[in-house]
């Protein structure tokens, strides 16, 4: 096993080099605000960093004082220790510090350096791993097969979910992959407590990326009904995400998530939790904190990050203000195909209105 050398190295401060430092602090303050999914800031600091490397190693190549450090070191060091700035980490040697602020009252800089291919010594304590076991074939027990199975397989990870032993060994379930009819019906059936008089259960949500939401999703939490007791206040139908499928835009009133901001490249947990906190505040808003009644269609798309943050925020609200709000989900349904009767005018356009069916709507 080879052993990864750090080196911090004393660089002058001449004005090439102070401007430089400069931007690599900047870029990091401007990437730890980015968003997610805004690259630009970050691959500004790496390769402002990468610069200011290269720099520091062509010095330490030249002869420049350098100092030897500890790899674990690395993780805690700033861009550079530049005169005048913050002090070197507690964690350091005394020695390296000492010899840091002795460069840096010489006008110099301490820079990081990492040598991955600098000759090492064997590891003693190095364990040996193996790879792990491959993933136990699921079968389903009653021989269903596409949709029918995948329906029985979600429905198997919600009730493993419900009997695990304590919050930190409790099951995960995993939508992913899942189609949102399935997902938006299942969780319906285990969110409602119905006359099984089980404890309520916050089952960790993880995706196939191996992200997990911040946020559980409780089940057996609620008595659903489909309908409101009385009278909506407000009745509103809603796409669940905008330029989706245009055929909605003749049914709805308007787009519940913009798509530009839902649809970013992010591990998918963040996109969970990000529809969770709009849909709570926009829930909120429109009940006015629950103190009006709202009756909400969702006309629904497949992506499951947004149906699971989505139906988290009904299942919360509904906790706190029960008889506040109806969803009834809507579902798309692609009409059957028109028998071919000769060939069609040239030029001719057909344009048909894709049916919505309802599904099983979620009310407390």
């Amino acid at each position: 096993m080879r052993a990864v050398e750090a080196r911090l190295v004393a660089l002058p401060c001449e004005a090439g080099v102070e401007a430089l430092i400069a931007d690599v602090e900047s870029a990091a303050a401007r990437a730890a605000k980015a968003d997610h999914a805004d690259r630009a800031d970050i691959v500004r600091f790496e390769t402002l960093s990468v610069q200011l490397e290269q720099q520091a190693v062509l010095a330490w190549s030249a002869g420049a004082a350098s100092a030897a450090l500890p790899a674990a070191a690395l993780a805690e060091l700033p861009g550079a220790l530049r005169p005048g700035g913050a002090d070197p980490p507690a964690s350091l040697p005394a020695s390296v510090r000492a010899e840091v602020e002795s460069w840096r009252q010489r006008g110099c800089a301490a820079v990081a350096i990492c040598l991955p291919f600098a000759p090492g010594v064997e590891g003693g304590d190095r364990q040996e791993r193996e790879p792990p076991p491959p993933a136990e074939r699921w079968e389903s027990e009653q021989g269903s097969r596409g949709r029918q199975a995948v329906e029985e397989r979600f429905e198997a990870q919600l009730q493993a979910a419900l009997g695990g032993a304590g919050a930190e060994g409790r099951n995960a379930i995993s939508p992913s992959g899942v189609q949102n009819t399935v997902v938006t019906e299942a969780l319906r059936r285990f969110v409602d407590r119905g006359g099984s008089g089980g404890e309520r259960v916050d089952a960790p949500v993880e995706y196939r990326d191996g992200s997990q939401a911040e946020n559980t999703f409780p089940l057996r939490a609620l008595t659903l009904s489909e309908e409101l007791g009385e009278e909506p206040e407000l009745s509103l139908r809603m796409a669940l995400l905008s330029i989706r499928h245009t055929e909605m835009d003749a049914v709805v009133d308007g787009a519940w998530l913009r798509n530009a901001e839902i649809s970013r490249k992010r591990p998918a947990a963040q996109t969970d939790d990000l529809v969770y906190e709009i849909s709570r505040a926009q829930i909120a808003e429109l009940t006015r904190d629950g103190s009006r009644r709202l009756r909400l269609q969702m006309f629904q798309t497949g992506l499951e990050t947004a149906v699971v943050g989505f139906y988290r925020a009904v299942t919360m609200h509904l906790l706190e203000h029960p008889g506040s709000l109806c969803v009834v989900p809507m579902y798309h349904q692609a009409p059957p195909r028109p028998k071919k009767r000769g060939r069609a005018k040239k030029g001719g356009v057909v344009q048909s209105r894709a049916p919505f069916r309802p599904g099983t709507g979620w009310a407390a």
